[in-house]
């Protein structure tokens, strides 16, 4: 199994990558966590909590059917010091 900092490093890259190459964009639903658990060969039960993670950090927000838009504020950065893993916008 794969560590938890690990995973969520490569959802928000996945995010980062969906939203440079056009495919999101700034206020639109990301796609489902089964989608998202499949491109990351994860589980959805292992994607949730990641998801969950980045709405408390308020990149994504989330909404009572289970569906995560991205928020207006993005592009995002990410870097990982320490095992803190810091997110920001441009």
């Amino acid at each position: 199994m794969k560590n938890q900092q690990y995973q969520y490093l490569c959802l928000v890259e996945e995010l980062r990558k969906r939203l440079q190459d056009g495919e999101l964009q700034s206020g639109s639903a990301i796609p489902s966590e089964a989608e998202l658990a499949k491109a990351l060969s994860l589980s959805k039960r292992e994607v949730r909590p990641l998801l969950k993670n980045l709405e408390i950090a308020g990149i994504l927000s989330g909404s009572r059917d289970g569906t995560y838009t991205l928020w207006n504020f993005l592009p995002f950065r990410w870097h990982m010091h320490a095992g803190i893993i810091w997110i920001w916008t441009n």
